[in-house]
């Protein structure tokens, strides 16, 4: 996503950044890509954190989306969301669906990810998956 190519993507990261194709400038219509995020070893997990997210909205639903998944739940966001936690997955990895549509272009996202060894416990909730 980040190198503003379409298609499918495998990352195993330490950590790193995803945008959408051309961020900061509008996303292009009819985008359709994915990457699997994958922690680098056994028993770690990937947290996706909301850098900035700008994805336009239809009447009631989503003009362009973004879909993360891991294996177990999804959840799928339009609209505007900044400097939050989206997701800790619950296994290995974490697969990140981007799409938009014609209706309405913004400047899409830019998302940050990192391996973890385990799951934080305590005052810091997960928000999302």
């Amino acid at each position: 996503m980040s190198s503003g190519r379409h298609g499918q993507q495998q990352q195993q990261p330490q950590r790193g950044y995803l945008r959408s194709p051309f961020y900061p400038q509008p996303y292009p219509d009819t985008a359709d890509c994915v990457v699997n995020l994958t922690a680098a070893g056994r028993g770690q997990r990937v947290r996706l954190y909301v850098v900035d997210l700008q994805l336009g909205t239809a009447g009631t639903g989503c003009a362009g989306w973004i879909n993360v998944f891991d294996g177990l739940k999804s959840i799928t966001l339009c609209g505007s969301r900044a400097r939050r936690l989206l997701a800790t997955s619950a296994r290995q990895q974490l697969q990140v669906r981007f799409h938009s549509n014609r209706q309405r272009r913004l400047k899409g996202f830019w998302l940050y990810y990192e391996g973890t060894d385990r799951l934080k416990t305590g005052r810091q909730k997960d928000q999302g998956l």
